[in-house]
């Protein structure tokens, strides 16, 4: 009890003799004299120059104190961390290599190896030097949080989740590392495994927060959304504007499909965290799905306000307004979608059918051309492009098209009847009636699509007999 009273009053006392040494410090420099200060003094010195970002007065403040005290030979280390900060890693390695020669026990020296193979993009390097850290280091956890995200930059990710429960055990958790932990553990199919981990916590510890909502994230993950909302709920009721746990129980519910659910809660959230643009985005997602067109464009205008670079907004917005067949406008939001998310194939097949509607024939082409490029698997394109391209007298492109979407999807009975229709009215007799067997053994039941595609072919005997052979 008395040390909970007197600990901001050693801080205070702290902040305030680190202060006293940097006054005296300063009007040393500025008087261009030499003041006597002690290790403790010069090291207090260096961590406020260091935790001000002024690296270059950090190195500074280590040539001035191993000039003062040359037996002090941790400033050898704080002068290779300046260095490494300043971007002369090469300086600061050689540094700690020799110091390690000396006093390869110094879990610092390691630590800062570490981080300088992170920056040289060398994870494997850095866990070997984590691992040395740790022999000797009194605070590990911070040293498990750092093994955990560079065994995940090596691509272990069993190793990840292994240090990064140890980190979790110590005690620290937040949202951003139990949504980046819920990876690790769906990555090596331990999701199971994590709800147990993070149970036990909770037998401890009823009433920590971040592992209900940990255990939420694993359940969302597991698609158990009913499971995901009961753990969000305790995290709620503790703390009306936990933002984290409120826009979690919002995604669950609209992934439910109950959107007056999801809109209360991220309503809820919009209101503690007004300015993030994320809220209003999905506002307008659960408005635009009960059918209220006027409130999501407010909401998706209102997430474009706060963030001009929100492709999903602008692609949201042409889409209320292309289904309220307002073409020109949605082209001019879809038009953006594309230019600040060019590789979304379905940013650009959204623009190539308002551009289609707009009777802008080259522009659509380009955009279905495009789709095919970023992604051959989306599968409506090659119909929707075939059909501009037959509608549009290109008959020939049209079938490559169309029989290029049925060589990615050899089951689609849609593209099978589509191409027999082609080329029965292109006079290529023969091809079609075979493309009709290669459908009607496919799929018999949607053969009369044939018949709204070209209604007189009914008249055709070779056609009708060879839908008869085909019936059951």
């Amino acid at each position: 009890m008395n040390w909970n009273k007197s600990q901001p009053e050693d801080d205070n006392q702290h902040d305030n003799e680190q202060g006293a040494c940097v006054k005296r410090y300063k009007e040393m420099l500025d008087k261009k004299e030499s003041y006597f200060f002690d290790t403790e003094e010069l090291l207090e010195i260096y961590d406020y120059y260091f935790h001000e970002l002024d690296y270059a007065k950090a190195l500074e403040v280590c040539l001035y104190a191993q000039e003062m005290h040359p037996g002090a030979h941790t400033f050898e280390l704080k002068r290779a961390a300046a260095l490494f900060k300043l971007g002369k890693e090469a300086q600061a390695m050689d540094i700690i290599n020799n110091f390690e020669a000396l006093w390869p026990d110094e879990h610092e020296l390691h630590l800062l190896k570490a981080h300088i193979f992170l920056n040289r993009e060398n994870p494997l390097g850095a866990i070997e030097s984590f691992k040395k850290a740790l022999i000797n280091a009194e605070e590990k956890a911070p040293i498990y949080h750092d093994l955990a995200f560079a065994s995940a930059d090596t691509g272990d990710c069993e190793q990840a989740v292994r240090y990064m429960k140890l980190y979790i055990s110590s005690g620290t958790n937040d949202y951003f590392l139990s949504q980046q932990f819920v990876i690790w553990l769906a990555a090596t199919l331990k999701l199971d495994e994590g709800i147990l981990f993070f149970e036990k916590i909770l037998d401890e510890d009823p009433y920590n927060l971040d592992a209900w909502i940990a255990k939420g994230l694993i359940y969302k993950e597991l698609e158990d959304y009913t499971a995901a909302i009961d753990a969000y709920s305790y995290p709620i009721a503790v703390e009306e504007n936990n933002i984290a746990a409120l826009g979690e129980t919002a995604d669950c519910y609209f992934a439910l499909d109950q959107y007056k659910d999801a809109l209360l809660y991220y309503e809820r959230a919009a209101n503690i965290n007004p300015d993030n643009p994320i809220y209003w985005y999905h506002i307008g997602e659960c408005f635009e799905w009960m059918g209220d067109h006027n409130a999501a464009k407010m909401n998706y205008q209102r997430c474009i306000k706060l963030n001009q670079n929100f492709p999903a907004a602008w692609y949201s917005m042409g889409m209320v307004l292309s289904l309220n067949f307002k073409w020109f406008e949605a082209s001019h939001y879809y038009k953006k979608a594309v230019e600040l998310e060019p590789d979304n194939a379905e940013f650009w097949f959204a623009l190539g059918d308002c551009q289609s509607n707009l009777n802008h024939y080259k522009e659509a082409c380009e955009c279905y051309e495009n789709v095919i490029g970023l992604d051959p698997a989306h599968e409506i394109i090659w119909l929707e492009y075939s059909i501009l391209l037959y509608e549009n007298n290109e008959p020939e492109r049209a079938l490559e098209v169309i029989s290029e979407g049925i060589k990615y999807f050899p089951d689609n009975a849609d593209f099978q009847y589509q191409c027999c229709g082609m080329l029965y009215e292109n006079g290529y007799l023969k091809e079609s009636y075979q493309m009709l067997e290669f459908a009607l053994s496919n799929d018999f039941e949607t053969h009369t699509q044939l018949f709204e595609i070209i209604p007189g072919i009914k008249s055709d005997k070779n056609i009708m007999t060879i839908i008869e052979q085909y019936r059951k």
